[in-house]
């Protein structure tokens, strides 16, 4: 399945986190809507495509 865009909606809670430099650690990418966190090759996909 092709490698959909990830983005850690719940992690960025203000302006500050914009500006940050690196993708926060995978575990900031959980969801609590839907339970659940990211794969890891969509992880290792934002990481080579930042």
């Amino acid at each position: 399945s092709p490698v959909r865009g990830v983005y850690p909606y719940e992690y960025t809670d203000g302006w500050d986190k914009l500006d940050e430099p690196s993708l926060p650690p995978k575990e900031e990418f959980y969801s609590t809507l839907k339970e659940e966190g990211i794969k890891d090759v969509h992880y290792e996909h934002a990481i080579v495509a930042l």
